[in-house]
């Protein structure tokens, strides 16, 4: 790597909660060199916190209220139920209509390496190298490196883990989850294989890369309380130490990088959200909404809601009614949309929820005029606040109006639930409250940060905001951010050298399009099912 380089790596759910505890334990001792010598902290996510928005909002520096990015798919303005897969496509990189930070370093001369990044499928043209990550087709050949022979370099090397496209998603009962050893042997292996193409692309004339570890995320959603368990009193059976293997293996990738890109390089240490243990219990939203009036459904779809959940209380068992809780009927045609004003829409694993009207002129069967719209958003904001569980605790911890500046079908209300709360469905449930049962831990706003080198002022605690990185990239390497990034460049933090203007005009991934067969959309699915992603 050139003098004066940056090292970006990413760390997919990363946190320092489990981290530091693994540094501290000598499992990380090179994170534990690095937590010791730099700054570290809380990385502040996205609203909500979790994959697509937050890894967009890294690259961009750019809010999710502007890029527009909340889902895995991609529905019209005028749609309903924006969360839901059923005939959308999943967003791919043509839908990033702004730049990213290695595109503004690039066209300011500065060479990149780009490597596993999530969304980055199809790989556009960039002055270097970029290998794309997450939401790349398995077996994709075309669009899934640039120059399109990059990838012959690394015969072998393995997007994703395969493991977890032929499991049961994590909402499952332990007993019938993926043979988590030969999950977690998989993972190492991948790793491994990331540390080596990591290594070679860095050994050359690079002044920025970027590379993304998703085994931290991956661990986290297949086996949270093995994990809890390890950082409590160390590991004690073949897949706790699996677990364990896992981390000290990305710790040598992570000091295998650091060695090829020399001693005068800047390293930082980012994650797309955090990670914590699993909620206690589920608020059925959208059976909320129906409660209060403001979501209503067909006659014949209500009858046979009530009577059907009446019916799996009675006759059938716990896993039918996990498998129920897992794959919801969300059938636009079941809402009366003449006469209801709102419904809720979801991100997955995180105590944030979304609340969009049915304007008129906007959605298709928009019931919602525009001088009732302020009027409506105090009456549902008012009762969010008010919602208590049968306990007297409080349910909603924050609500937040979006206002107009906002991209096409960003939701009105963006909603946080306290803790033990996340939000889920129930459209056609008849409870507002229930046990929650995913095996998976839980999405946190703070992820990872970690930063250090020879600019870097000082030692200790600091935070930033995932905003900031890519304008605090930028200004390492002498560029100031252009006006799209919403984030600052963090001085307090770092000395920066002299900063040029960003070059005008810089191209970005906006417009290209995925060629993705039915085959490969399926597969995409299927992966992210198994991860919890996708109902």
């Amino acid at each position: 790597m050139n003098s004066g380089g940056v090292l970006v790596i990413g760390l997919d759910g990363g946190t320092l909660d489990v981290i530091r505890p693994l540094a501290d334990s000598g499992c990380m001792p090179v994170f534990a060199k690095l937590l010791a010598s730099g700054r570290s902290g809380p990385l502040r996510s996205t609203v909500p916190w979790y994959t697509i928005p937050g890894w967009t909002s890294l690259m961009t520096g750019v809010d999710p209220a502007t890029h527009g990015l909340l889902y895995w798919v991609v529905a019209d303005p005028d749609d309903y139920f924006e969360h839901a897969r059923p005939g959308r496509r999943f967003v791919a990189s043509g839908d990033i209509d702004h730049p990213t930070f290695w595109d503004v370093a690039g066209a300011a001369g500065r060479r990149v390496a780009v490597l596993n990044m999530p969304l980055t499928y199809p790989a556009w043209p960039v002055n270097g190298t970029m290998i794309t990550g997450l939401l790349t087709p398995h077996g994709a050949e075309a669009g899934a490196c640039y120059p399109p022979d990059a990838l012959d370099r690394f015969p072998g090397y393995q997007v994703d883990m395969s493991a977890s496209r032929e499991g049961d998603s994590p909402d499952a009962p332990v007993a019938s989850r993926v043979d988590l050893r030969a999950y977690f042997s998989e993972l190492i292996e991948m790793t491994e294989g990331r540390r080596r193409a990591a290594a070679s692309l860095l050994a050359e004339d690079v002044d920025l890369s970027v590379v993304v570890f998703v085994g931290p995320d991956r661990i986290a959603h297949k086996a949270w309380p093995e994990q809890a368990a390890i950082l409590q009193r160390g590991p004690a059976n073949e897949t706790e130490r699996l677990i364990e293997r896992y981390y000290a293996t990305l710790d040598d990738a992570v000091g295998a990088m650091l060695e090829a890109a020399g001693p005068d390089v800047t390293v930082m240490v980012v994650a797309d959200h955090g990670f914590g243990p699993p909620p206690e219990t589920a608020f059925q939203v959208n059976a909320w909404l129906r409660e209060e009036g403001f979501l209503r459904l067909r006659m014949a779809t209500a009858h046979r809601a009530v009577s059907s959940a009446r019916m799996l209380r009675r006759i059938v068992g716990p896993a039918v009614r996990r498998w129920r809780a897992r794959k919801p009927e969300r059938d636009v045609t079941a809402v009366d949309w003449s006469r209801s004003a709102a419904y809720g829409v979801f991100y997955p694993h995180t105590r944030v929820f979304g609340i969009v009207l049915n304007r008129a002129g906007v959605k298709r069967q928009g019931s919602v005029q525009e001088a009732e719209v302020p009027a409506l958003l105090e009456r549902i904001e008012r009762r969010l606040r008010e919602i208590r569980d049968p306990r007297g605790r409080p349910v909603v911890k924050g609500v937040r109006r979006t206002g107009d500046a906002r991209a096409p079908g960003f939701p009105d209300l963006i909603v946080e639930t306290e803790d033990p709360f996340v939000p889920a469905d129930g459209l056609l449930g008849s409870r507002l409250f229930g046990a929650w049962e995913m095996v998976s831990g839980l999405h946190e706003p703070d992820g990872i940060f970690v930063l250090g080198g020879p600019p870097v002022r000082g030692t200790g605690a600091a935070s930033a905001d995932i905003l900031d990185v890519a304008p605090t990239v930028l200004g390492l390497l002498g560029i100031r951010a252009p006006a799209s990034m919403e984030g600052n460049a963090r001085d307090d933090l770092v000395a920066f050298p002299p900063r040029a203007p960003a070059p005008p005009g810089i191209p970005t991934p906006a417009g290209r399009s995925a060629d993705v067969s039915d085959e490969q959309r399926d597969e995409i699915e299927a992966h992210l099912q198994a991860l919890g992603y996708l109902e």
